[in-house]
């Protein structure tokens, strides 16, 4: 049940994030990863989806290692969360 609630936040916040990046408010892409990271640690299902995106679309893969090195150095928390997401190749 927590899980459940956990993750409804947490994609509402990535809503919110993603459109925060085409207006002109800041904290987009923190934002983004914070809520990423936390629907990745609570949902096996968002982990695979993650994976898959990361897999197919290399631009995504691309943006995600940014994050991962530039916040995850920082936040351990949204670095451990990315790395169970890296694609199998």
């Amino acid at each position: 049940m927590l899980n459940t609630v956990i993750s409804i936040f947490a994609s509402i916040a990535l809503v919110f994030a993603v459109i925060s990046l085409i207006t002109p408010l800041p904290g987009g892409l923190i934002v983004i990863s914070f809520s990423l990271a936390t629907l990745i640690c609570v949902n096996s299902k968002a982990q695979s989806c993650v994976r898959y995106i990361r897999s197919k679309y290399s631009f995504v893969n691309r943006a995600l290692n940014f994050i991962q090195r530039k916040i995850g150095s920082k936040v351990h928390f949204i670095r451990d969360a990315l790395q169970r997401t890296e694609p199998n190749e």
